[in-house]
């Protein structure tokens, strides 16, 4: 993502009810310079952005803060591509797991992470308001038994 894509990333990220709600500052932080151990990625086609995935280093894991495809844009793959991004620029950082929270009543959202590899391993009670619910926890290896 450049600076450039920061309108339209937040466009996005606006019409996705079930999107982190941040301001301009929190995108910003992602584009820093030397914040090599958070990044903003975006699909593209023709100009329009389709997608972004945001997502930061901490320690050996790297945690999946945000994921949007456009509501037209779905279905076509743009959600793996990011997924697989990320993973990859995690992968070079020498990241050993991802590791997200979705809404537990996101059964779509939870669907997609199953099928790219993650599994459920915790919840936190109550974590979401409006509506109330609780956070489903997964994660998922970003390396094999072999190469650990």
């Amino acid at each position: 993502m450049s600076p450039l894509d920061l309108d339209a990333v937040m466009r996005l990220a606006n019409a996705e009810s079930a999107a982190p709600r941040w301001g301009p500052a929190m995108y910003e932080t992602f584009l820093a310079p030397g914040g090599h151990r958070k990044q903003i990625f975006v699909a593209e086609e023709d100009g329009r952005i389709l997608g972004f995935i945001a997502g930061q280093i901490i320690l050996d894991v790297c945690e999946l803060d945000s994921i949007v495809v456009d509501s037209g844009a779905r279905r076509r793959g743009v959600g793996r591509a990011l997924l697989a991004t990320l993973c990859g620029w995690a992968r070079a950082g020498c990241v050993t797991r991802a590791q997200l929270e979705v809404r537990g009543g996101n059964n779509g959202a939870i669907g997609f992470y199953r099928s790219s590899g993650f599994v459920q391993d915790g919840q936190r009670p109550g974590y979401y308001r409006n509506p109330d619910e609780d956070a489903v926890l997964m994660s998922m290896a970003l390396v094999s038994s072999q190469e650990k």
